[in-house]
């Protein structure tokens, strides 16, 4: 079986989506099925054409060229999509997310009449239910089928568009767990937060929650890991906030140490404003690490409230404090939601059922 996987960013970008695409791939290739990655340039010197394990993955300018508004440009891109597809001839067509580069692919669906399959990896935002004439709406309408990556993501498309009902279903992110067993919770409380620094993750407030943990905690420890375009701003609120000497951030963590700075961690917080599936949420449930994070997306369906973490409302520094505050008061609870988390998280979101869905989505799909 041949896919195009259509991913709006693949590695060596990190977020939920571009390793959610990278790890089923390379989990579907074992069992026949072969892919061509078709991706965007964005802010990182990559060759047009590459091979990663085994899988060939074509880099175009999308970006530029919808942001430049270069009419020649983008009918030139246009072009070289409508060929990769004919030159390909996939047996089914997998959008991994919704972006701006799917503009090429619904401009080129005369070039191959293959099946097309949908993941949606993000909340559906007010803005896409205003009518048909949203990217989402065009997405979702054109395509066979439609998978959401947790119940409240299909529950959004569902009553955004109608139409879709008797052709989605929902799929979760599922995640291998690590080599690395769970340890204890560690003596000295350590706050960790971890994902892409963007506005959408909220870690400005837990900012804003750590410097009130820590005028009751001062011993307490607190890191912020990951990347993005927030970044010198969060740095900037911690100074502002007097706890640059507080407050570690160490940068992108490379996948094979997310386990080993888990389990150095206390609690993890996720004060996301939007979310899907997030990874770095079922990444700390396996760890057994109580996670403290705000309802959103697919976070309640990870995070059960009260049992394996608490969840807290959006924006809310004060309700984040407290809530952190109260498990490192009570390690004994702590550990004890840690454990339950870890259980939900090998029970209900297991990778192999995830692969194992998509497989025969993919075999019905294409038959």
């Amino acid at each position: 079986m041949r896919v195009l996987l259509w991913s709006e960013l693949y590695r060596p970008y990190i977020g939920g989506a571009e390793i959610f695409a990278a790890q089923l791939a390379g989990a579907l290739r074992p069992r026949g099925v072969e892919f061509l990655v078709v991706t965007s340039h964005h802010d990182r010197d990559l060759p047009d054409r590459d091979v990663e394990e085994g899988m060939t993955v074509r880099r175009l300018t999308f970006r530029a060229a919808i942001g430049g508004r270069d009419v020649k440009r983008f009918a030139g891109i246009t072009r070289e999509v409508a060929a990769i597809k004919r030159d390909f001839a996939p047996d089914l067509i997998h959008v991994n997310a919704v972006g701006p580069s799917l503009m090429f692919h619904l401009r080129t669906t005369e070039a191959c009449r293959a099946p097309v399959l949908v993941t949606l990896q993000q909340e559906v935002l007010a803005s896409q239910r205003a009518g048909s004439g949203t990217l989402l709406a065009h997405t979702v309408e054109s395509a066979d089928w439609v998978v959401g990556c947790s119940e409240a993501v299909l529950d959004q498309v569902r009553g955004a568009h109608p139409s879709v009902l008797g052709r989605s279903s929902r799929i979760y992110n599922g995640f291998e767990p690590p080599p690395v067993a769970p340890t204890p919770l560690p003596e000295r409380a350590h706050v960790v937060c971890l994902g892409r620094l963007v506005p959408a993750k909220g870690f400005d407030i837990a900012l804003r929650a750590f410097a009130r943990v820590a005028a009751r905690r001062p011993a307490a420890r607190f890191t912020i890991a990951g990347d993005g375009a927030a970044r010198d701003d969060l740095r900037a609120l911690a100074a502002e906030l007097g706890l640059a000497e507080r407050v570690a951030f160490p940068g992108w963590i490379e996948p094979n140490d997310v386990p080993r700075l888990l389990n150095q961690a206390s609690i993890v917080v996720m004060p996301s404003r939007r979310e899907g599936m997030p990874v770095v949420g079922v990444q700390a449930a396996l760890m057994a690490r109580p996670i403290v994070a705000t309802p959103v997306g697919g976070l309640p369906e990870i995070v059960r409230d009260g049992e394996s973490g608490i969840l807290v409302a959006v924006e809310d520094a004060g309700a984040l404090t407290e809530a952190i505050l109260g498990l490192l008061d009570d390690r004994t609870a702590a550990t004890a939601m840690g454990a339950r988390g870890r259980r939900h998280a090998l029970r209900d979101l297991d990778w192999g059922q995830t692969v194992s869905n998509y497989h025969e989505l993919y075999r019905a799909l294409a038959d």
